[in-house]
């Protein structure tokens, strides 16, 4: 599947409500050494590694940027010996009723697995207060422990490309995702026909 990529793009919810995003040009360099990650002053420093699912705000207090994805939950998706560190909105659902889904994937620079820096640079209206939805934000990891140049990109492709085709073999943390959208698929909570996905620099590539 070829694929032209443009400036700017929209995903539109039921109603009429449109997420529009731009596609950011700049990214950061592969292959730093594996670190967490804190914050100060929304800057982002190496520290110890951190409780994907237990946040530790005494150590790492919450950002400014962080405030208005707190009703967000912590959870991680594991398949084939992988982590998917992920954050997760569910709205508060009536019994029989589905819901659209939201996915959101982050760029290069919000990598890691502090399941909190995904969303340092996704900065939306909050569309799920008014329009009743699940939001999806997975983490893609920071660097490979094995090496393998697929672990810590959503996509394997050149980023200075116009356009690239899907690989037949997806990245493990692309196929890890996509997995993860099956299972809340299967809760029977989601409505299918009203599925969305949105992202930004790296995260544009995977849309």
């Amino acid at each position: 599947m070829k694929r032209i990529l443009t400036n700017a793009y929209a995903v539109c919810l039921a109603g009429g409500l449109c997420l529009g995003f731009a596609i950011l040009t700049s990214f950061s360099k592969y292959g730093q050494p594996p670190r967490a990650v804190s914050y100060t002053n929304d800057t982002i420093t190496a520290k110890q590694q951190v409780d994907i699912l237990h946040p530790d705000y005494k150590s790492n207090p919450l950002q400014q940027w962080e405030e208005k994805f707190k009703a967000f939950g912590f959870y991680s998706f594991k398949q084939n010996g992988q982590v998917l560190p992920y954050r997760l909105y569910k709205p508060r659902a009536l019994r029989g009723k589905k819901y659209p889904l939201v996915l959101f994937m982050h760029g290069a620079g919000e990598r890691g697995a502090d399941n909190r820096r995904q969303f340092l640079r996704f900065n939306p209206f909050q569309f799920w207060k008014n329009d009743s939805c699940y939001v999806l934000a997975p983490q893609c990891p920071e660097v490979s422990a094995t090496g393998r140049e697929d672990a810590n990109i959503w996509v394997n492709t050149p980023f200075t490309i116009r356009y690239h085709a899907f690989k037949t073999q997806s990245t493990w943390p692309l196929q890890l995702t996509m997995a993860l959208v099956d299972s809340l698929i299967a809760t029977g909570d989601i409505d299918t026909k009203r599925i969305y996905i949105t992202g930004l620099s790296m995260g544009g590539f995977a849309t």
